[in-house]
Parts: structure tokens; sequence; C-alpha cells
């Protein structure tokens, strides 16, 4: 009996053996120097589990979730700014705006809703954002790169109307002219359009005199040359 023992234990050593000179094997970056050298070899191979700095770490988690595409991963991460940039990173991989919702890092949340709403043309994530200047600037993106007008109404002031003539012009509707906030601002939106698009019934919109006499003077000028 005691033999059979003795034979178990040899070859519970020799196995173990095996399994140090493998995993001895396996660590190509062991052959590095120690420090940032080996710890920047465990990066690339994404062996985070086998580095010591903890913010350097944290940062292989983040790269090892997005090759994941893997939200659950993320969760790894010590560092809570870390965790909403990886979270972010796979909102954005994923397309999926909820992540951004479970986001706990307000700048990262954010930076989550800001992307996925200019990449899907959606101002209804621009609404998410706290920021108020990120949150304008998603909005304009969104209603310029969709000539949405409608979109406009959630800018404060100049901005609105601004928005309004940038659309009005690349789309040359004289009709949003008339949602700007003043008589002379729409006036000047009716002028723009009509020398644009060469459209001169447009002139007699103007309730100007003096703009209207100036728009009809521009195309019989040009009728003359």
């Amino acid at each position: 009996m005691k033999w059979f023992i003795v034979v178990i234990i040899a070859v519970m050593l020799v196995l173990v053996g095996c399994g140090s000179s493998l995993d001895t094997q396996d660590d190509s970056c062991l052959a590095l120097e120690e420090g940032p050298v080996r710890q920047n070899c465990y990066f690339e191979q994404l062996q985070c589990s086998k580095m010591t700095s903890g913010s350097v770490r944290d940062s292989c988690v983040a790269e090892l979730a997005k090759q994941k595409k893997d939200i659950t991963v993320c969760n790894l991460i010590k560092d809570e700014t870390v965790v909403g940039y990886c979270q972010n990173q796979i909102a954005q991989l994923t397309n999926d705006q909820q992540v951004c919702n479970g986001i706990t890092n307000t700048y990262w949340e954010d930076n989550c809703n800001f992307r996925l709403g200019v990449n899907n043309s959606n101002a209804d994530f621009c609404s998410n954002i706290a920021d108020n200047e990120q949150r304008r600037t998603c909005f304009r993106t969104v209603a310029f790169e969709t000539n949405n007008s409608g979109i406009c109404q959630f800018l404060p002031g100049d901005e609105q109307d601004t928005c309004l003539l940038t659309i009005a012009r690349q789309e040359q509707n004289v009709t949003l002219c008339g949602n700007l906030s003043t008589s002379i601002s729409k006036d000047a939106c009716r002028y723009k359009i009509a020398k644009e698009s060469e459209q001169q019934e447009y002139c007699s919109l103007i309730v100007s005199k003096y703009m209207r006499e100036m728009c009809e003077q521009k195309f019989n000028t040009s009728v003359e040359q």
C-alpha cells in the first residue's frame, strides 16, 4: 500500500513540475527585464492578471473588454474613471445606448451619449447629456447632419436662430425663415436664400422695403450684365 502512495505522490510532483515548466515557457514576457518593459509586454499580450501596476492593469483590462466586446469585463477594473471609459468604449462598439445609462461617471456618460447621438443622428441621446455646452453641440451636429429644423428648438436664443438659418440655407427652404426670432433676421434669411437659390420671387417675401429693393436690384443687375 505504501508503494502505491509513493507512486501517486511521485506522479503528482512530476505533473506539478511539468505545469510550472509550461507556465514559464508560455510566459515569454518573463525573459524581459522586470519593470516597465515586462509590464508593457503583458499589456501588448493582454495578460492583465500578470501585471503589477494597478493603473496600467486597469487600462489593460479595458482593452481586453474592448477586444471581447464584453461589458462585464469592465467590472474587473478598480478605478471608477477607467470603468466609465471602458463602458463608454463598449457602448460605442456595440452601439448600445443602454450601456451609457449604466455609467456612473458623469464625464464618460456624457461622452457616451454624445458619441452615440452623433453616430446615430439621434437627438434623443443628446437630451441625456448633463454638460450644457456638449449637449448643445450634440443638438447642433445632429440638426445639421439631418437638416431637421425641429431640433433647433432645443438650443437657446441666438443659437436657435443660427441653427434655423443654417438649415434654411442648406435646404434652400425660405419658409423656415419665418421661424427666426426677429423681423430683421427673417428678412436677412429670405434675402440670402433668394440670392443663393437664384429665385427672384423670394424677394417679394421680404418685409423690409430697403432689403426687398436691394434683393430685386441684385437680380436686375444680373440680367443687365
